[in-house]
């Protein structure tokens, strides 16, 4: 009876370096399957319009990932944030932060369509585009993760558009002027918004024209001038 509670003992102890490691096992070969990808992001609001400015992406697994899009989902509707000519990899515990285009406006079926201004991680949905077209649902990255994602399921996408000027995307609905004038031997472009706020006043005299100052390019121009002695500037109604 001893010796079989001796020997049974000993046979315990030799089992218990593999019982410690077989879960540090499992969970090493669980980082290589599959896709495990997390986000956050950055709303942007100014005079202009409202858009997600740039999207943070973690890579979960101990595998690389190619990304060739990034899509958002929110109340039922898609926009494609970014397309990439060449795709993005995000190696294994890589994190990358991607900057979507910017864009003028959106519209859905022909008809004018913006985010919802209460949008937040909780409503929020990021796929990733994966090779042959393959869909993947990132988690908030800041937000308990649930075992179970669901499937992804198209929906109708918002078309976006783009209206530039020299460059510089703007949207027509938001502008109620174009100014474009020289400071220090350069070319420098701004934007007059409907509460008379300037974009961006470098060189200016002033960041902020009165309403009864933009009623016309003509009465903008002179309050401009008069505020910055010697500026020489066009100011245009915005391209539609």
């Amino acid at each position: 009876m001893n010796c079989d509670l001796v020997f049974s003992a000993q046979e315990f102890f030799k089992l218990v370096p593999g019982l410690a490691i077989f879960p540090l096992s499992f969970y090493l070969a669980a980082k290589k399957i599959g896709t495990g990808i997390s986000f956050s992001y950055t709303w942007s609001v100014s005079g202009i319009g409202e858009r997600i400015s740039s999207v943070v992406l973690v890579n979960r697994k101990d595998k690389p990932v190619i990304i060739e899009g990034i899509v958002a989902r929110c109340g039922g509707i898609e926009i494609n944030l970014c397309l990439f000519q060449e795709p993005l990899i995000l190696k294994a515990y890589e994190a990358a932060r991607v900057i979507p285009e910017p864009y003028s406006s959106l519209s859905l079926s022909g008809k004018p369509w913006t985010i919802p201004h209460k949008v937040s991680e909780s409503n929020l949905d990021l796929f990733l585009v994966l090779p042959e077209g393959r869909r993947h649902k990132c988690k908030p990255l800041f937000k308990a993760r649930r075992f179970f994602v669901k499937e992804y399921r198209p929906v109708p996408t918002a078309a976006k558009h783009k209206v530039e000027h020299n460059g510089i995307v703007y949207n027509p609905d938001a502008i109620k002027f174009i100014v474009v004038y020289c400071h220090d031997g350069k070319q420098m472009t701004t934007f007059i918004e409907r509460s008379g706020f300037i974009s961006e006043s470098t060189g200016l005299g002033l960041n902020m024209l009165r309403q009864e100052e933009i009623v016309s390019p003509e009465v903008a121009a002179a309050a401009l001038q008069r505020a910055t002695p010697g500026l020489v500037v066009n100011v245009s109604w915005p391209r539609t």
